[in-house]
């Protein structure tokens, strides 16, 4: 599974997609990056968004969470 950037590189490398799940859903990360401002008055906001990346990160890399998705 790659990040939007994962796949650019991976179709340059002549790679097969086999899904882009760009193609099916709006990803959030698509869109410009805040600005200072925007994190300022929305603190709140960015710190949840920030939150729930860490978490998926964190479950991503759990080496108990892909025994999980096996099985």
């Amino acid at each position: 599974m790659l990040g939007p950037q994962g796949v650019v590189v991976a179709k340059r490398a002549g790679l097969r997609v086999l899904a882009d799940v760009a193609d099916h859903i709006d990803l959030p990360f698509v869109e410009e990056p805040p600005t200072t401002k925007t994190i300022e008055r929305q603190t709140r906001r960015a710190q949840k968004v920030f939150a729930a990346s860490l978490r998926g990160i964190r479950y991503t890399v759990d080496a108990g969470n892909a025994q999980k998705s096996s099985a």
